[in-house]
């Protein structure tokens, strides 16, 4: 299975995140708390992929 989910979980979080980045950089409407979210799903999810990818190298 190795981390190709992961990775495409993470891809995916990353192209939304860019396209709500440009929703703001066009000043529309956002509430500052999705942003935060965001941050803390892009964070959790580069985590869950670093021990994913310790624990399937054998560290």
């Amino acid at each position: 299975m190795g981390l190709r989910p992961v990775a495409r979980y993470i891809r995916g979080d990353a192209l939304v995140f860019a396209g709500f980045g440009l929703h703001i950089a066009q000043d529309c409407a956002f509430d500052l708390r999705t942003v935060l979210v965001m941050t803390l799903r892009s964070a959790i999810w580069g985590v869950i992929a670093l021990v994913a990818r310790q624990t399937l190298s054998g560290r």
